[in-house]
């Protein structure tokens, strides 16, 4: 069984590898998620917080993906299951599981529910990008890294926008 970490030991973490990371490679860095058995990437900055889950208030007359709304600090948000959306499963919310809060430059009041957050990815890190046709219109490219692993890097705006992602209403 892995290290438990607090979030705010995480957090402290988080901020001493940024504050030391080359500039450029900070604003850069990728935030790696576990979806199911799919490792996902989402850009760091365009996430403006990463939080324990809070109680969930169910919405009714919606899709299973939306899983209702949560109150941080007076703010109202609505909060999706990643997991759900893009199909891989419903994200179970354990102890492994957070919330990011999309920043409100891509999405006013958005938060994704994931299962698990792995953590931080260099772009650079990676050994080639992939683009396959079919692919959701949300996925920027595929990773591939050193152990052949595929990472699908969500791309928040397109996601954000999408109209079955706005459409949640049954």
């Amino acid at each position: 069984m892995g290290k438990r970490t607090s979030l705010v030991e995480f957090q402290r973490e988080l901020l001493e590898r940024l504050s030391v990371a080359p500039r450029g490679e900070a604003l850069n860095a990728l935030l790696a998620v576990a979806l199911g058995d799919e490792p996902w990437l989402i850009g760091l900055g365009d996430i403006s917080e990463v939080l324990p889950v809070p109680p969930i208030e169910t919405v009714p007359w919606t899709k299973r993906w939306l899983q209702g709304a949560v109150n941080v600090r007076g703010q109202v948000y609505g909060v999706v299951d990643l997991a759900a959306f893009v199909g891989a499963g419903a994200a179970a919310a354990g102890p492994g599981a957070r919330i990011l809060l999309v920043h409100r430059r891509i999405a006013n009041a958005c938060a994704l529910l994931v299962p698990r957050v792995i953590g931080l990815r260099n772009p650079t890190s990676f050994i080639a990008d992939l683009a396959m046709p079919g692919d959701a219109p949300w996925v920027r490219t595929i990773h591939v890294d050193a152990e052949k692993q595929r990472w699908s890097e969500l791309d928040l705006r397109r996601l954000t926008s999408h109209p079955t992602f706005l459409e949640a209403a049954l």
